[in-house]
This record gives structure tokens, sequence and C-alpha cells, in this order.
């Protein structure tokens, strides 16, 4: 079964497998691992002896540090298993990064296909009954690494995610060099106990990880053929219309210590301003709406009015199903957000978030909120703010070869989830995937 790709950057079809991974009958268990390096035989036999003791079915690796891209055989020194090692490196030597995938015989069999991608991201395909499964072996950049780095990284892996089947199950796993803090409400599912230290910014999710989820929630509607609405809503000048007495009350209505909020009216209390115009300063005035530009405090106070607009919006519309264990009804990012609607509610929502909005001063604008419909049959959809009629985004849709759609959005603004009733990416991903049986297929 090893084969060696001349071109690292194209995808293996590989030999017919002889067996189909069966849900009802059999049991995958999948791992990952950064094994720092994996270039000496001992680490490998070390590898797959572990795979053995824990049972690990599909083990996707993080900085193997081989260069090239390629598969070998491994063989477990006391069972004689075999093992395919596929990996996918660097060109030149310098024995950066590199990702991979081991797999026992079982697994090995039922290989359709791999595909090197980069050194930091790597794609198997197995067959399954009754769809196949994709998984995609990642190493994301550290937290030190350029923005050049790391939009690179989560371009390609946005890339890639669309491209796997539309009814194949997905698996993504890997190292995203990422602290991701103690649980809470909105990653408890995911994290369990074993979350530690503080979340730092690659454990915070961002606006190519957005419409990853994005993707991810439009593909498991058009499987079932369900109507979706996604709205993108943007708000006027968010930061600088708050008005500061709404922010307040919400802050106490969220159970924040009065002292803490009498700390921050005195911060904010007569806060005066200028404006500078061809190097000379206009007269001081009082400011009275919006957090203080460049305040660390700011982000978070907003967040506390995006939470609060959003939650008694939202709270008496339907959820769009996400999986079995979680609905949903918006993503968001600081003054960008995304609501989810059947094209019945879709209205009704809307009209009820910029009420909400309107009640701290906080403006919807019509000519930068846009929509899309998916799986909307019944004519011409339309929606509409204060009268206004709303653009409708093109998404792109196109039919590829295996009958899978390759969506191409537009460029919407950024959207993250936040707020403790909204949820993380982490969370919308494991509710698909473990709806897919993402650990035990």
């Amino acid at each position: 079964m090893a084969v060696k790709s001349k071109n690292p950057f194209n995808a293996i079809n590989l030999e017919k497998p002889t067996t189909a991974i069966k849900q009802a009958k059999s049991r995958i268990n999948v791992g990952c691992w950064n094994v720092r390096s994996v270039k000496q035989e001992a680490t490998q036999a070390f590898l797959v002896h572990e795979m053995e003791k824990y049972n690990i079915d599909i083990l996707c690796i993080s900085e193997t540090r081989i260069s090239g891209s390629g598969s070998i055989v491994i063989t477990a020194p006391e069972t004689l298993h075999q093992f395919h090692f596929f990996y996918s490196g660097v060109e030149d030597n310098s024995g950066l990064h590199g990702v991979g995938f081991i797999m026992n015989q079982r697994t090995g069999n039922a290989l359709l296909e791999w595909e090197p991608v980069s050194c930091r991201l790597a794609q198997i395909r197995l067959k399954g009954n009754p769809a196949n499964v994709s998984t995609i072996s990642t190493y994301a950049p550290t937290r030190d690494a350029t923005e050049t780095t790391k939009d690179d990284f989560y371009g390609k892996l946005q890339q890639l995610s669309p491209s796997v089947a539309t009814h194949d199950y997905l698996i993504v796993s890997g190292d995203f060099n990422a602290r991701v803090g103690p649980s809470d409400q909105t990653t408890r599912q995911i994290l369990g106990k074993f979350g530690q230290g503080h979340r730092c910014e690659n454990g915070q999710r961002g606006c190519t990880d957005n419409i990853f989820a994005f993707r991810f929630i439009i593909q498991q509607f058009e499987r079932y053929n369900l109507p979706l609405i996604l709205m993108f809503l943007d708000l006027i000048a968010a930061f600088d219309s708050v008005t500061r007495q709404k922010l307040w009350k919400i802050l106490e209505n969220d159970g924040m210590p009065l002292k803490f909020v009498d700390l921050m009216k005195a911060y904010y209390d007569a806060s005066l301003s200028r404006v500078r115009v061809y190097g000379e300063e206009t007269e001081e005035f009082l400011v009275e709406f919006g957090p203080k530009q460049g305040c660390v405090l700011s982000p978070t106070l907003f967040y506390f009015c995006i939470d609060w607009v959003l939650e008694n919006a939202l709270s008496s519309y339907p959820r769009a199903q996400i999986g079995q264990n979680l609905s949903l009804t918006d993503l968001d990012y600081a003054d960008d957000v995304g609501l989810l609607s059947d094209p019945v509610e879709a209205q009704n929502m809307l009209d009820n978030v910029v009420a909400w909005a309107n009640l701290i001063g906080l403006k919807v604008s019509t000519e930068k909120t846009k929509f899309m419909a998916f799986n909307h049959e019944t004519g011409p959809f339309s929606l509409t703010i204060n009268q206004v009629q709303l653009e409708k985004a093109n998404h792109g849709a196109e039919w590829v070869l295996d009958g899978s759609y390759s969506y191409n959005f537009e460029v919407l603004g950024d959207l993250v989830p936040l707020g403790a009733h909204l949820m993380c990416l982490s969370q919308v991903i494991f509710a698909i995937c473990s709806h897919l049986y993402i650990y035990t297929l």
C-alpha cells in the first residue's frame, strides 16, 4: 500500500479498497498527537505500539519534520502488525513542521484517497457504509507566527473543507497551537475537565473559523434539502452609538457587582474629546455615547450590549438544528452579526433584532446588511429593514464533479460567536460531527 507522490501537492487516488467501514458493526478510534519528530525508526515503532495499546485506528500526527510527501509501512515490533504512515512535509530540507496519518491495517484497507496539501495540512478519505469518511490532519501556526503565515494556513483549511464530498463524514483533528483555557457553558462539550491556563489569541475564534462553521452548516442543510436563510447584519458606527446609561443598566441586569459598575461610571463621567483638523484642535466637547476608543475595556463592554440585544431579540425564535445536541440562531463578532432562520421566521427575526438594537442606540445599516437563501423554492425571497429592501448576496453555489456544492462567499465582515448564550465554533463543529459520529463510527 506504500504510495509515493511525485508531486506532493496533488491528490493521489489509491487502488480500490478491500473493505469498507460500517457504522453499525465497527468502531473507529481517532487520535491526534504532536510527535515533535518521527524521523527515527524507534519513534515510529513507539507510535504504533501506543496505537495498539490504546486501540487507536487512525492517528493524526503533527511536527513530523519529514521533507516531501509519501508513505511508508511501519511494522509493530511485538505483534508484527503493519501500519500505514502517510506524511506531508516541506519541500526543502529545513525539517520544519509536517503532518500525517498513521493507520492500522483495517483502516488502511478502506483507504480511498489521500492528499498532501502542505506541510501543515493533509487529508485522507476512507470508504464507509453508508457514507465515506474524510479526515483532515492539521498543524496550525503558533501565536508568534506572522499574520501572513496564519492567513495562509486558515485560508487553505477554509478551501479544503468545502472540497470534501457533501455526504462524507468529516473529522478535523490535529494541533491548533492554542490554549483554550478551562471549559465554560459554551465549551464544556469539547473541553470537559481538561482545559488549562488562559485562552490565548489562537484559542479565540476568528472570521475564517466562522465562515468555516457557516459552510459546515450550509452543507448539512443542503444534504437534507432544508431551507435556510442567513442574514449578515452590519451596525452603523456601533461603538460610538451605544447609550451609556443603557450600558450601565445592562451590566447591572447581567449581575455585574454595583461597585464595578460605579467604578466604570466614574471612569466614563465627563468624558471630553477634541478633533484635530489640519493640525489644529477643536474646542472640547462632551461624549455621552459608546465605550471609549482605545480603552481595553471597550470590546468587553460592547459585547455585553450585543449579547443583551440578541438574547432578548432571539429567545422566542426556533433555533436552527445543528446535529443532535446543538441548535443556534446566530454567529457573531463585535458589531457584525450572522442570523440563521427558516424563510417563515426570517423577516420577524430581523425586525425584532433591529427593534432591540434601537433601544440602546444601535442602528442596522440597510446598505451593508445582506442575506443568502438556500433551498428556498417557493418563489423570490426578500427581506426589508424599515421598508428598505436588502441586497441578496451571491453565494456562488457551483455544482462540482463529485456532486457536492462549493460556496464562494462574498466578504461580509468578521463573524465570530460571542457571549454566554452564543455558541463557539468548536461546539458547532462538535455538534455537526458528533451527529455524524466524529470519533465513534
